[in-house]
């Protein structure tokens, strides 16, 4: 059994009693070795970030462990907005059809549109202004699709773009006040 000296006993002994119970958790160099401190051996806040080597507590260590008590009061705030914003949202729509005449696209908001374009057709994009829809166009036919902006907006500086290759899509999103291809 391995145990520490006994004073007033063990004579002669001490040292080999001694060194087979510090070698249960020490190399022997003197070194902890490794796993020989574990969580019931730490006090709460025994460890500090200073203490740590760098790489030491990576991310899958971590994962599920760590209470949102644990956390400095900015974060948990910013995870409680993050929170909010996720569960309050409505969502993005995504409307998918088919244009063969030129048109005006449509611009309710929270709606991505999808439209597959056929023929030799002109589209123009709603007002850039306020506008945070997604609008993605292919060309499933043969013609060219020109794209226009509303008014004087431009398209990446341009009057107008051609989707002129089958099978060629472009995406357009606004910046605030013009139309860029994404």
């Amino acid at each position: 059994m391995i145990r520490l000296p006994q004073p007033g006993g063990d004579d002669g002994q001490w040292g080999e009693i001694l060194n087979a119970f510090l070698s249960v958790s020490h190399e022997a160099t003197g070194a902890l070795k490794d796993e020989s401190v574990g969580t019931v051996q730490l006090q709460d806040a025994a460890v500090t970030t200073e203490k740590l080597l760098d790489a030491s507590v990576t991310a899958p260590k971590l994962a599920g462990n760590i209470p949102k008590s644990a956390l400095s009061a900015s974060v948990q705030a910013s995870l409680d907005n993050a929170d909010a914003a996720v569960s309050h949202s409505s969502g993005i729509s995504r409307i998918v059809g088919t244009i063969t005449v030129s048109s005006l696209l449509p611009s309710v908001a929270n709606n991505d549109y999808v439209y597959f374009c056929v023929g030799t057709i002109t589209i123009m994009l709603p007002s850039a202004v306020g506008n945070v829809n997604l609008y993605t166009l292919k060309n499933t036919g043969s013609g060219v699709i020109t794209v226009i902006p509303t008014g004087s907006e431009t398209i990446d500086g341009a009057a107008s773009v051609d989707i002129s290759l089958s099978n060629m899509l472009l995406s357009f999103i606004s910046d605030g006040s013009n139309w860029k291809v994404v």
